[in-house]
């Protein structure tokens, strides 16, 4: 197991604005945060990117993970969405 990180940032598919904070409140609840925390500051991201760190065997199983946990949150709320995913080690 590894530490790894993502940014995530995405574009909901012709979504009324009151999806954005459910969508925001689902991530926040499997850790994928607004905030980019570090050792010197805390920085908001801009609107729709989002942070995410955690233990992972490698970056594809890290991908995998992530790739589903969106995909069952846009589903639950009926939406479409398009995203991208920069996956690293810190």
């Amino acid at each position: 197991m590894e530490i790894l990180s993502a940014i995530i940032t995405f574009d909901l598919n012709k979504a009324e604005g009151k999806l954005y904070p459910k969508i925001s409140n689902e991530l926040e609840k499997i850790g994928i945060k607004k905030y980019f925390i570090s050792n010197i500051c805390e920085t908001q991201l801009p609107n729709n990117t989002y942070f995410y760190k955690g233990e992972h065997q490698n970056l594809e199983a890290l991908k995998i993970y992530l790739r589903t946990k969106l995909s069952e949150i846009f589903k639950k709320y009926n939406i479409g969405a398009k995203y991208c995913l920069f996956i690293a080690k810190p």
